[in-house]
């Protein structure tokens, strides 16, 4: 069913793109796919060359990104200190323990997200730092996400004015082009359509695999949520070929990440800093 669905996604896009020709098909498929992709991959490169010192302090400043989001986290969490933390991994307590006495603290929904606070509060950054309880570690985390993300946004706007610009004048050009050879030469008026057509198929059916692999990804991370999904996964042969090194590689990207916490390190200074100078 997987395979028959990913299949008709490749047909409908390539033939729309017959349909609309090549400066339509590739205005629309650079325009939000390519621009997402080049966000994604660009956004927290981008993000940390502009974390500087100055920029941290604002981030995590009375009133910014940071309150915001350290205001909606619930009080379970503010009410695990940090200490306990601490004096739990210096009394050797293996991962699981120290997960489920954050369980046993937090209560409510926080109890879902042990582990991840565990991994998070157990880093060397956040042990070694004056912060006092879990929901400032979160929070900074939450935050650094938060910019990440309106870097990604602000880019893939830039992008996408710089494509429909670089679309627009490419589409003038050519019916310039094509009015320039009609008035010489009426004989390639259907050469140049069916050149354009053909090029709009090409790209048609490289956003048709494209949109096709995104649905088979999403369709495999959501396989837990029922029998029948699970099902369609196991039995797709092209889900299989391309999930499984997405994945991998996805998988690696975020280990990695987990283990670079010298991104943080700049809104934890700044943090710090701030608790300091409003409790003086």
């Amino acid at each position: 069913m997987l395979d028959f669905a990913f299949i008709i996604i490749i047909a409908i896009s390539t033939v729309l793109g017959f349909v609309f020709g090549f400066f339509k098909t590739l205005k629309s498929f650079l325009g939000w796919f390519v621009c997402s992709v080049f966000a994604f991959m660009c956004a927290q490169a981008l993000a940390d060359a502009f974390l500087s010192a100055s920029m941290a302090a604002k981030i995590v400043s009375g009133g910014s990104i940071y309150d915001s989001v350290y205001g909606v986290l619930p009080d379970e969490i503010k009410s695990i200190s940090m200490e306990t933390i601490r004096q739990s991994i210096a009394a050797g307590e293996s991962e699981a323990q120290i997960a489920l006495k954050i369980a046993n603290e937090a209560g409510g929904i926080a109890k879902l997200f042990t582990t991840v606070i565990q991994s998070a509060v157990s880093t060397p950054l956040y042990l070694n730092s004056t912060l006092q309880n879990v929901a400032q570690v979160l929070a900074v985390e939450l935050t650094y996400h938060i910019y990440v993300v309106i870097v990604a946004i602000v880019f893939f706007i830039v992008l996408r004015i710089i494509i429909m610009g670089v679309a627009i004048m490419g589409e003038a050009k050519s019916r310039k082009d094509s009015r320039e050879r009609a008035e010489k030469k009426k004989g390639r008026i259907l050469k140049n359509l069916l050149t354009d057509r053909l090029l709009g198929l090409a790209v048609g059916l490289v956003r048709g695999v494209a949109y096709g692999c995104i649905l088979l990804m999403i369709i495999s991370y959501c396989a837990g949520l029922g029998e029948n999904i699970q099902k369609q996964v196991d039995e797709s042969k092209i889900s299989a070929a391309i999930t499984a090194p997405l994945t991998e590689a996805f998988s690696e990207r975020i280990s990695t990440d987990i283990e670079e916490n010298e991104r943080y390190m700049g809104l934890v200074a700044a943090l710090e800093e701030r608790l300091a100078s409003e409790a003086e």
